[in-house]
Formats: C-alpha cells, sequence, structure tokens
C-alpha cells in the first residue's frame, strides 16, 4: 500500500488553506482512490515501461490524482473536469514535466466515464476510472480487488465525511443547475 507519495503530500500542503475543510476528506480519497488504481495496474507490468524508467508512471498518477476533482475547491465549482485539467497543466508546466501533460489531462477528463476507457494512456486512464468508482461505490463495486484489501486502504485512509461532502455538494447542484448534467453523466 502507497502511504505517502511526495508530489501529493507538496501539493496539498500547498492548497491546505484553500481547501479548508475539505481539505481531509479529499486527500483521504486522493489515497484511497490511487490505492486502488496501483492495485489495479499492479499486473500490468511491462505495459507501464511506455512512461519511462523506473516507477515514474506512479507520480503521473499521482499528480492527476491530486487534481483530479481539485477544481471544485479551487474554482468554486461542480462543473470541475476543465478547471482542474487547467491547473494540472499548469501545474506540470511549472516543474517542467509538458511531457506528462496529455496523459493527466485524459485522466481527469475521462475519469467519470460510464464505460470502459479506450484511447491514448488506455492503461493509466482506465485503471485510474477503475480506482475512483471503488473508491465513489465505498468498495460496492470492486474489479475483482478482493474485499480484504479494499477493507484495508479504506482503513488507512478515513473517509472523514467525504461522500456525504458530495451528496450534499451534488445536490446543492442540481438544485440550482436542473438542466446541466453533472461532469459524470457528460462523459
Amino acid at each position: 500500500m502507497l502511504e505517502k507519495l511526495e508530489v501529493v503530500d507538496e501539493l496539498f500542503e500547498s492548497w491546505r488553506e484553500p481547501l479548508g475543510e475539505a481539505w481531509g476528506p479529499y486527500r483521504g480519497h486522493v489515497y484511497r482512490m490511487l490505492n486502488f488504481s496501483l492495485e489495479l495496474l499492479s499486473t500490468e507490468g511491462e505495459s507501464l515501461k511506455s512512461y519511462g524508467e523506473g516507477e515514474e508512471w506512479i507520480d503521473i498518477l499521482g499528480i492527476a490524482a491530486a487534481f483530479h476533482d481539485v477544481g471544485i475547491w479551487l474554482d468554486d465549482t461542480w462543473d470541475y473536469l476543465a478547471p482542474s485539467r487547467v491547473h494540472a497543466a499548469d501545474y506540470l508546466k511549472e516543474q517542467g514535466k509538458e511531457d506528462w501533460t496529455e496523459a493527466v489531462e485524459l485522466i481527469i477528463e475521462w475519469h467519470h466515464k460510464q464505460t470502459r476507457y479506450r484511447g491514448p494512456h488506455e492503461i493509466l486512464v482506465e485503471n485510474f476510472r477503475r480506482g475512483d468508482l471503488i473508491d465513489v461505490s465505498l468498495g460496492v463495486i470492486r474489479f475483482g480487488i478482493p474485499r480484504a484489501t479494499t477493507k484495508e486502504i479504506q482503513k488507512a485512509f478515513a473517509n472523514l465525511g467525504f461522500h456525504m461532502m458530495l451528496v450534499k455538494g451534488l445536490g446543492v447542484y442540481g438544485l440550482k443547475h436542473p438542466w446541466k448534467p453533472l461532469p459524470m453523466f457528460r462523459a
């Protein structure tokens, strides 16, 4: 289990104030879904070598995970996919990692896709999508990950009200924008 990823922790430290009360719940979600994604990717081995030497792909996933929903809080919007992609692209440019931008933006753009993702960076995008769905479903959907593993990850990274925060926020959005579907229903 991945308990700490430097790039994720650095981003969350910089977001402590803007995320406010959402800091702990969102950080827990990021680490849970990142760990679920890594579990799903654990059998891919050779396929991941296209992302560079060693395990750079873990940092790519970590950056995508940190940014994937952050527009909710940094831009105060539930139509957050585009703002989250922009924040991620700006960050990657600042870090001199522009070559990761396409993968990170695709991961963010398609993480709510209701069916299998097929296209560029498929292995990362699809397993990230599944990892997010495992967490959002509270582990009801597991894509073959043993229940004991999902429970272990959930125990390591407390929910802290993340799902209730989503339900409340999405409910308010739905009332204010009844004719504009939520991002997860547009993909």
